[in-house]
């Protein structure tokens, strides 16, 4: 049933002062009306992306005066009117453990791609690294990429925004990763080509400690592989 749900992924702190009707922003409301065909007194399901889900109404009501828009969207206010109190949301998912973070040098072509598939992935941490040969004009735009994982979350129904980190230096990575992160998780780092046997993806030295973060079998060159989530958010 919650599959046939439009997905609208709202920042928490405009939850919590809605007290129950949620005024829309512009583009929200173009998205819902024009992209998803949502008509008033619709149902739709509104997510915090910190593991919450509620579900609402789309009402329809009059704009204030001087309101941005065209035609008749510039008369009328969308509205979402949930049908659950705050502090009863739908469902809630507890946050995924282990915490999965890639690090992905990003490609000089399709990087969106790359993004967008790691967060439909379940992937909780990205980190765009800085290589060598990195291609400049490919560096990150910090708002392009939140726009992305924005949609993806919508799209594959997670409940969790997974958090995107700067940019940094790819050794400086490593170098971070020989410790676990805080609260245990994976790390694992991805290339855009197949190293030579023995090499890690990521640059390091075969057998060090770095390659071993990384997640390379010794002598394979493989990074390691992700462990598959269960219904309740759990990862074996």
């Amino acid at each position: 049933m919650s599959r046939e749900w439009r997905r609208l992924l709202v920042a928490p702190e405009r939850l919590a002062a809605c007290d129950g009707r949620l005024a829309l922003l512009t583009e929200e409301g173009h998205y819902l009306r024009r992209v998803l065909r949502l008509r008033g007194g619709e149902q739709l399901a509104l997510l915090d992306g910190l593991g919450r889900l509620w579900t609402a109404r789309l009402e329809l009501v009059a704009a204030a005066a001087g309101s941005a828009g065209r035609g008749r969207e510039s008369r009328q206010q969308a509205v979402a009117v949930l049908e659950q109190p705050l502090s009863e949301p739908l469902m809630e998912q507890p946050q995924p453990r282990p915490a999965l973070e890639l690090a992905v040098a990003l490609p000089r072509l399709d990087a969106d791609v790359a993004l967008r598939m790691a967060c439909e992935l379940g992937i909780d941490r990205f980190t765009p690294l800085q290589a060598a040969r990195s291609v400049v004009q490919e560096r990150c735009r910090p708002q392009r990429q939140q726009a992305i994982v924005r949609e993806a979350v919508e799209q594959c129904e997670r409940l969790w925004l997974p958090q995107l980190a700067p940019e940094q230096l790819a050794l400086q990575w490593f170098g971070s990763s020989v410790a676990p992160p805080s609260g245990g998780g994976c790390r694992t780092a991805a290339a855009g080509h197949h190293p030579a046997a023995g090499a890690c993806p990521g640059g390091a030295a075969a057998g060090s400690a770095a390659a071993a973060a990384c997640g390379c079998a010794p002598g394979s060159g493989s990074p390691g592989t992700a462990p598959p989530v269960d219904s309740d958010g759990d990862r074996p």
